[in-house]
């Protein structure tokens, strides 16, 4: 009964974070479970059968409520290995409003995750001090090191680049 109860919870998560997501890398999915892999496995083939999820094995991307042929969010999925990263210790996360692509809570903090593409820095600048949000802490997502010193906002709890296949290195720049 406890393996049934397990594999409802599962799914039930699976199908909020993909429903608020939208699209995610079939990695990012089973990363979200640690040490469940062979669960997380069986749900996603169960709920491709089911037609709830769409898995375009060339792209390695799950797809909830759009076909495979849709335009995926690549900001948001770099910004969601940041998510898995810090998954431990985060209580909720989702996606969020533009400029963050997700906001998560972890203790007591707030937290969004922002991409900053190459040569928008000017831009992002006057739109994070121009912002009447609640105040965060903020991890911003660069494309490389090289773009940080050109980034100014309040609360940047760090900066991060994410390579292609989800690796997330972290730096403090002042």
């Amino acid at each position: 009964m406890k393996t049934r109860d397990s594999l409802q919870k599962e799914t039930a998560e699976i199908i909020r974070v993909l429903s608020s997501y939208k699209t995610l890398m079939h990695e990012q999915v089973v990363r979200i479970f640690p040490g469940k892999d062979e669960i997380i496995e069986k749900i996603i083939k169960r709920l491709i059968k089911q037609k709830r999820i769409i898995y375009d094995a060339e792209t390695s991307m799950i797809f909830y409520g759009l076909d495979s042929g849709s335009e995926a969010d690549l900001n948001l999925i770099r910004a969601f290995w940041v998510v898995i990263d810090f998954s431990a210790d985060i209580e909720y996360h989702s996606p969020s409003e533009f400029p963050a692509q997700i906001a998560f809570f972890m203790g007591d903090d707030f937290y969004e995750i922002i991409t900053v593409e190459s040569g928008k820095e000017a831009i992002m600048n006057r739109i994070l001090s121009a912002q009447n949000r609640v105040q965060s802490n903020k991890i911003i997502i660069v494309g490389d090191e090289s773009r940080m010193p050109k980034i100014k906002a309040d609360n940047i709890f760090c900066f991060c680049t994410v390579g292609k296949t989800g690796e997330v290195d972290y730096f403090n720049f002042e």
